[in-house]
């Protein structure tokens, strides 16, 4: 399979390593991308459910779905990778009938040194301080 060049002429014979880089098809802002995030926002937040609204920022998208809301943190994991980028948000109340979830950890046995408990709930890291002769 033969590959062209815009700028090596096809007929060198010395053997050697080619190569030519070809910008005619980059540029970030030649096409208009869009991003779209959907989910959960809380009752805190500004936004009307059900309407995309564009987000420039991790900041409006506080204001705008409350802050530690599912589309909150889901804006600021995206604008980790892409700070500049066009991004819309369809946000979604939470389902009326819908139950927060609740769970009780307990960790039995008596502390020998004083330190620092490190636990990850839902991908969130919680650290406890923890005493040496804690029950």
């Amino acid at each position: 399979m033969a590959i062209s060049f815009n700028r090596i002429p096809g007929n060198i014979r010395v053997p050697l390593f080619y190569a030519e880089v070809d910008p005619s098809q980059a540029g970030t802002f030649q096409q208009q991308q869009r991003a779209l995030l959907i989910g959960q926002m809380l009752g805190t937040g500004t936004a009307t459910a059900d309407q995309p609204v564009q987000v420039s920022s991790l900041a409006m998208a506080q204001d705008l779905f409350g802050t530690g809301s599912m589309l909150a943190d889901m804006v600021r994991v995206y604008r980790d990778q892409d700070s500049f980028g066009e991004l819309w948000c369809l946000p979604v109340e939470d389902a009326a009938a819908g139950v927060a979830a609740t769970k009780t950890l307990t960790v039995t046995g008596t502390a020998t040194v004083s330190g620092t408990l490190t636990l990850y709930v839902a991908g969130t890291r919680v650290q406890v301080p923890v005493a040496d002769g804690d029950p």
